[in-house]
């Protein structure tokens, strides 16, 4: 033990006295000087032994002035390790030089400090730049290097995080990224704070050191508490913010904090925050490039939810599992009901609409463990994890009530109903691979299509639905559609009343068929028909239509024509078939009084008497050229005195009830 430590004195011995620094040990609790070698004694005029303590009560220790500062400062931090240079008169010679002073915490005593002090020259202050660019051009090298290892933002993030924690000496950080979605910084990463901390989102508008950064692209130091006591903070710490960003953008913010109050990093040249943050902004412009070219290839541009190319791998991933840990999983092929007239009679806008409204039903139903993809143009595939065919059929169940209950409103504010057919196929007891599975869905679904739609079906091998005529159906609807639409747009033309008055029609009719409890079926006649019951005035001269005063004979006459013409119309459209009863028998009267066929009572197609009387009623509360409006009183008293002669009075009674309403 003797020899050990005789060993460790003799080079103590050798670093304190033959080293050409200033070497000092200084207990600043009893204000003694433990140890001083030669050149300390030389510059600070110090001696073991000395006592530095003050006699002036608002110096504390009696050291040269930069000494006292430099050992003031140390004495400040909770962990002792500084490296600072000052300019300072040498020890009785009234000469100036620069010195760079080293001081840490000795392992004896927290008191006491271990002080290095090195003369620098010319050439010295030169090298010692060039050593410190070097090293700094290393870091970022390094911090380059690793952030570019990933291609996750967030991950990109924390990686950032921990390196600069680790290259500015701080103690605890926060990264975040921003969300030009949410207008606000969100947190992605964070290191050595306090788990009871709340994380929250910074709205673009805060005025938090994050958000100051993120707005100006400057690094932001914060001494001590922010008034609101944000984040890390909390403590009372200092901290450093530093911008992620690229030539173009900000992508988001590091916020750092040290254990003094001064900012972590000060060491470093201010130049340093900058490109630290411009490295890893450019990794992660890359990063967010690459997940959006990744989302755009596997998520659909206008849902949002997953691409079939993508749902197919998943698929294949579910098997897999299925096959080697016995988990059963669903399939539910979902289509729209009557997608391709919404778009072609309505437009593409408003069936964009549909299937965004109708896909954020299926989110709020399925759950996280499921998958959601776009199958094709309103044919979405649900893969339903873990599940046997009755609570798959449950869950199908559920959506297709939930979106029949949808209230989908147009531009015009009427309704559109909505419905959809599910198909429902099972791993691993209709198939075990995944094209099969995917057709057994697609059968089960074309089935509950051809029962009469807005229906739910398992799969069963003796009820599939794929036949030559749906084929054929869904090919052949759009010639003559787009006739009609030609032609409806040839009236609004003509008569611009006329295009409004149908689309109020058409509401008012289905209120009235839902209020009578009428099928789905039959709304949907009556939704086509109410668009569509004056479709033959455009066979009549813009004369007629369009005079201001009252019409002559004759002129009535070619008037109750247009019934008879819009069904010459209608006939270039097989798919509206059903419609064509109503829009020809849509001016009889109860009473037999009306035209073109002067039937009465029940002859007359129930959704035609349907049809009359909200064609009366909202006739009566337009405005036209030749006549004021009535109110929505002066109107019912006028519909209600003429019920059994004009209308049904079943109809009359379904319409008191929401006109009540």
């Amino acid at each position: 033990m003797n020899i050990q430590l005789e060993a460790i004195e003799n080079l103590y011995q050798i670093i304190m006295h033959r080293t050409g620094d200033a070497v000092l040990c200084l207990d600043t609790g009893d204000g003694h000087v433990l140890h001083a070698n030669k050149w300390a004694e030389k510059l600070t005029g110090l001696s073991a032994g000395d006592c530095v303590v003050s006699p002036e009560p608002s110096v504390n220790l009696a050291l040269p002035g930069w000494l006292r500062d430099a050992v003031s400062e140390a004495r400040n931090r909770k962990v002792v390790r500084t490296c600072a240079i000052w300019e300072s008169p040498e020890f009785g010679s009234g000469k100036n030089r620069l010195l760079e002073i080293f001081i840490t915490r000795m392992n004896s005593g927290e008191s006491r400090l271990a002080i290095l002090v090195r003369t620098l020259n010319s050439d010295r202050m030169v090298e010692k730049k060039l050593w410190r660019r070097n090293h700094e051009l290393h870091l970022l090298n390094h911090a380059s290097r690793m952030v570019s290892r990933s291609l996750n933002p967030r991950e990109v993030a924390s990686i950032a995080l921990e390196l600069s924690l680790d290259l500015f000496d701080a103690r605890c950080g926060i990264g975040y990224l921003a969300d030009p979605e949410k207008s606000a910084l969100v947190p992605v990463a964070a290191h050595g704070v306090s788990e009871t901390l709340d994380l929250r989102e910074l709205g673009f508008g805060g005025g938090q050191p994050p958000v100051t950064a993120f707005n100006a692209g400057d690094t932001v130091f914060c001494t001590g508490r922010l008034p609101d006591g944000q984040l890390i903070n909390e403590e009372g710490l200092s901290t450093v913010t530093i911008p992620l960003q690229t030539n173009n953008a900000v992508l988001g913010v590091l916020e750092l904090a040290g254990d003094s109050d001064e900012s972590p990093g000060m060491d470093y040249n201010a130049d340093l925050f900058t490109s630290f943050g411009f490295q890893v902004g450019i990794a992660l412009e890359n990063a967010l490039l690459h997940k959006k070219v990744e989302d755009a290839s596997r998520l659909d541009g206008l849902t949002g939810i997953h691409t079939r190319r993508y749902v197919e791998t998943l698929l294949e991933d579910c098997l897999k599992r299925g096959k080697r840990y016995g988990e059963k999983f669903a399939t539910l092929m979902i289509d729209i009901d009557r997608f391709k007239p919404i778009n072609d009679f309505h437009g593409h806008e408003i069936g964009d609409q549909v299937l965004k409204q109708v896909v954020e039903v299926f989110r709020q139903e399925v759950r996280d463990t499921d998958y959601l993809g776009r199958w094709g143009g309103e044919e979405f595939l649900i893969i339903l994890t873990q599940v046997g065919w009755q609570e798959a059929l449950n869950i199908a169940e559920r959506i297709r009530l939930r979106v029949a209950a949808l209230s989908f409103m147009k531009i015009s504010g009427s309704e559109l109903p909505i419905t959809v057919c599910v198909g429902v196929a099972c791993y691993p007891d209709h198939s075990d691979s995944a094209d099969s599975l995917v057709r057994c869905a697609d059968d089960a679904m074309r089935y509950a299509k051809r029962k009469g739609r807005n229906r739910t079906h398992l799969f069963r091998e003796d009820a599939v639905g794929v036949t030559e005529e749906d084929i054929r159906q869904e090919i052949d609807w759009g010639a003559g559609m787009e006739t009609i639409r030609a032609l409806a747009a040839a009236l609004d033309a003509k008569d611009s009343y006329t295009a409004s008055h149908s689309e109020s029609v058409k509401m008012l009719s289905v209120k009235i068929a839902v209020q009578m409890q009428l099928d789905t079926q039959q709304s949907e006649v009556l939704e086509w028909a109410g668009l569509l019951h004056d479709i033959g005035k455009v066979a009549i001269p813009d004369s007629i239509l369009n005079k201001p005063g009252s019409l002559e004979p004759d002129e009535w006459a070619i008037i109750r024509e247009h019934p008879r013409m819009g069904v010459l119309i209608l006939k270039e459209a097989p798919q509206l078939s059903s419609i064509i009863p109503v829009v020809l028998h849509h001016h009889e009267n109860f009473d037999g009084s009306g035209y073109p066929m002067k039937i009465a009572g029940e002859d007359i197609p129930l959704l035609a008497r349907i049809l009359r009387v909200a064609d009366a009623f909202m006739a009566m509360t337009s405005n036209r050229p030749y006549r004021k409006s009535l109110s929505t009183q002066e109107a019912w008293f006028e519909i209600e005195s003429a019920s059994g002669r004009l209308f049904d009075p079943l109809i009359v009674s379904a319409l008191a009830g929401i006109v009540a309403s």
